[in-house]
């Protein structure tokens, strides 16, 4: 398959076509980031960014980083229809609007001039803001 052993403190310098941090938070920092391999950096683990300065540092090297608390809601989605009882159908339903949901980000953060956890963080807020009000 191609597929390559990398001693694990190296993994984030591995060439490859995404990086995908999981259960490691803080990996993207001042010392990782200048030694990315790929382009695209989507993964699980929480707070990837060690710093706000390091989504800045991401998109200064012109990799496109999807926030983990935007493509890893797959989880609390289904914990969440669980607990509310929501269907099978409707739990799908949600978990497949993550990818227009990160597409969204995307493009905002493009427009706006933000990084995309930015922008992800100012959609909440609006989000939020607008719930209370209704």
């Amino acid at each position: 398959m191609g597929a390559e052993v990398v001693a694990v403190d190296r993994i984030h310098a591995a060439t490859a076509d995404l990086f995908a941090p999981c259960a490691l938070g803080a990996g993207l920092n001042a010392t990782t980031i200048p030694e990315l391999g790929a382009p695209i950096i989507c993964g699980a683990a929480n707070n990837q960014l060690a710093t706000e300065d390091d989504g800045a540092r991401v998109q200064a090297r012109g990799i496109v980083y999807a926030p983990d608390y935007v493509v890893n809601a797959g989880g609390i989605i289904s914990v969440s229809a669980e607990y509310i009882g929501e269907t099978e159908a409707a739990v799908d339903a949600r978990v497949r609007a993550i990818a227009p949901r990160l597409l969204n980000v995307l493009d905002t953060a493009k427009a706006e001039g933000l990084t995309p956890h930015q922008a992800a963080d100012r959609i909440v807020r609006e989000r939020l803001a607008a719930a209370q009000r209704a």
